[in-house]
C-alpha cells in the first residue's frame, strides 16, 4: 500500500517538449524509465490506487489533455483497451492471399492464418534443393533478377533455410582467377 507520505516529490515538475506529458526526474523512483523520467500522471494514479502502476498498464487522460493530471481525469487501461479508445475496434478485413474475411488481431495483420502468411513470404519460386545448386552457378544479382526478387531476399532465404551460398567476393575472385589463367597462356 502506497501512502502519499511514502513518496514526497522533491524535484521540479517539467513538461516533455515532444510528448507534452508532465514529468519529474528521480532515478530511484519505482516508475522511472532508464533516463530517470517519472511521468506525473502515472505517479498520481499510483498513489490513488495504492500500488505502483505496472509497465504494461496505461494511465489514460480522459479529456485528452496530457497536462491535466487531476485524478478525476485519469483512468487505468490495458494496452488493448487504450488502443480501442484511440482507434476503435479492429475491423473485419479480407486476407490478401485467400480473400477470406477475418477480424484483425492488430493493425499489421493482413493474413487469416499462418498458412497464408507463409504463402506470401515464399517469394522464391524454386525448391530449396534447386536453389542450393543455383547459388553456386551464377552471382546472386543475376539469380535475383531471374526470380524477380532482390539479391538480399535470396541471401535471407538461404540463411533462414540453412542453404550454403558463396560469400561476398566469391564471384570476383573466380573472375580474377579465370582472367589470370587466360593471361598466363
Amino acid at each position: 500500500m502506497i501512502k502519499t507520505s511514502d513518496y514526497v516529490l522533491k524535484n521540479k515538475i517539467n513538461t516533455h517538449k515532444r510528448l507534452n506529458y508532465q514529468y519529474f526526474t528521480d532515478i530511484n523512483h519505482p516508475l522511472a524509465d532508464k533516463y530517470g523520467f517519472v511521468y506525473y500522471h502515472r505517479h498520481i494514479f499510483s498513489i490513488k490506487i495504492g500500488r505502483w502502476i505496472k509497465k504494461s498498464e496505461i494511465v489514460h487522460h480522459k479529456d485528452g489533455n496530457r497536462t491535466n493530471n487531476s485524478v478525476k481525469n485519469l483512468e487505468l487501461l490495458t494496452q488493448k483497451e487504450h488502443g480501442h479508445k484511440h482507434h476503435g475496434e479492429l475491423p473485419i478485413v479480407n486476407c490478401i492471399i485467400c480473400k477470406k474475411s477475418f477480424k484483425q488481431l492488430d493493425r499489421k495483420n493482413w493474413f487469416c492464418s499462418s498458412k497464408c502468411l507463409g504463402i506470401f513470404q515464399k517469394k522464391i519460386p524454386v525448391s530449396d534443393k534447386q536453389l542450393s545448386k543455383l547459388v553456386w552457378e551464377k552471382p546472386m544479382i543475376y539469380l535475383a533478377k531471374d526470380m524477380g526478387v532482390s539479391d538480399r531476399a535470396i541471401e535471407k532465404y538461404c540463411d533462414r533455410h540453412q542453404i550454403s551460398r558463396p560469400k561476398r567476393g566469391y564471384w570476383q575472385k573466380r573472375l580474377d582467377s579465370t582472367i589470370g589463367s587466360a593471361i598466363a597462356l
